[in-house]
């Protein structure tokens, strides 16, 4: 729906937007239900934002995806820098299509260090991707557009099988049983096909099912809870290992660690800020209570030798982090396992 109205400025159409606001989403009653609905604006200005009517329409059209970004009934203003936004957005939607086919993407990994005696245990595996001419885009950016659009599981098909592949050249290649981490999208958690996509990864890269752990979100997790259910115990039949991620920024909710059966919980580095009070204490009673789960706990985003000793003093598990290593292209970490095998991979 489109609004035209005389406006002495920003204040005015400001008021205009908050009466119809309040207006649309008072609730109403529909055969005896209480019914409410929201509405998100975007509002241009004749003469500042656009001279023509179609420009005005364009700008207001883009003001108001803006508004539906930040939730709830909501209204914006357009500014010149969305304008840019929505041209990154289109160059990237119209780059991601044919990504995967131009072998765009690149796995990088990092470390994941025994608390205990600072010996490696495994690595995640982090997905990257570099455009000839839009450069390093980030997973941030391009990954909720894949989703959107239906690439993801394509994606995450990839990833999966090109993670199996390398798991099992540098295990073979060092001796020794590496222990890989793949994360897992909302979108790909509810495909029919990943089951099927994680037994055939395995069975044609010969990667040991023990050695490869899923790492799933909480919010993809309690969007289906039922069929997520049924997905993960799926999973377990093959064999792998379940991981929730992000532990402590979503629900958090200690029924879904007892409904779902993952093997890691992965500690959010939110946890370990210097700002954040009784930090050390709420950390030795999660890491507790998921030992009395027989859950492993991973600390993410560790950057200091004393949050170091604080996981340690807690009996946390593992850890991951800039201390220890940044995300590394497949040659670097080639190097890195030079250096810490033979002899040092934890079993």
């Amino acid at each position: 729906f489109v609004v035209a109205a005389h406006c002495a400025g920003r204040g005015a159409a400001a008021g205009i937007a908050q009466r119809l606001l309040e207006t649309l989403t008072n609730p109403f009653h529909i055969d005896g239900l209480e019914m409410c609905v929201g509405a998100s604006i975007g509002i241009s200005l004749s003469g500042q934002d656009g001279a023509t009517p179609e420009l005005l329409f364009q700008n207001a059209d883009t003001a108001m995806y803006k508004a539906k970004a930040l939730g709830a009934s909501s209204y914006q203003f357009f500014e010149p820098e969305m304008s840019v936004e929505a041209r990154r957005r289109l160059q990237v939607e119209a780059a991601l299509r044919r990504a995967l086919e131009l072998g765009q993407f690149e796995l990088y990994y990092q470390p994941r260090i025994d608390v205990r005696t600072w010996r490696l245990r495994g690595v995640e595996v982090l997905l990257r991707w570099k455009h000839p001419e839009l450069g390093q885009v980030s997973p941030l950016e391009f990954i909720p557009i894949a989703e959107e659009r239906g690439h993801i599981e394509a994606i995450g098909r990839w990833a999966l099988r090109e993670a199996c592949r390398v798991g099992k050249r540098l295990s073979d290649q060092y001796g020794t049983q590496l222990h890989v981490s793949v994360n897992v999208s909302a979108r790909q958690l509810r495909s029919a096909e990943l089951v099927a996509d994680v037994e055939q990864a395995l069975r044609e890269t010969g990667f040991a099912p023990r050695a490869l752990e899923l790492e799933l979100t909480e919010s993809a997790l309690i969007d289906d809870i039922d069929q997520s259910v049924d997905v993960l115990h799926r999973l377990k039949r093959l064999g792998v290992k379940l991981a929730l991620d992000d532990f402590g920024t979503g629900y958090s909710s200690l029924s879904y660690l007892k409904r779902f059966p993952v093997d890691v919980l992965k500690l959010d580095r939110s946890f370990f800020l210097e700002e954040c009070p009784n930090g050390d204490e709420f950390v030795a009673a999660l890491v507790h209570m998921a030992h009395a789960l027989g859950l492993t706990v991973v600390a993410e985003g560790i950057e200091t030798e004393e949050v170091m000793e604080t996981l340690r003093g807690c009996r946390c598990d593992e850890a991951q982090g800039y201390l220890f290593a940044r995300p590394m292209a497949l040659a670097e970490f080639d190097k890195f396992l030079q250096c810490e095998v033979p002899g040092v991979l934890a079993a």
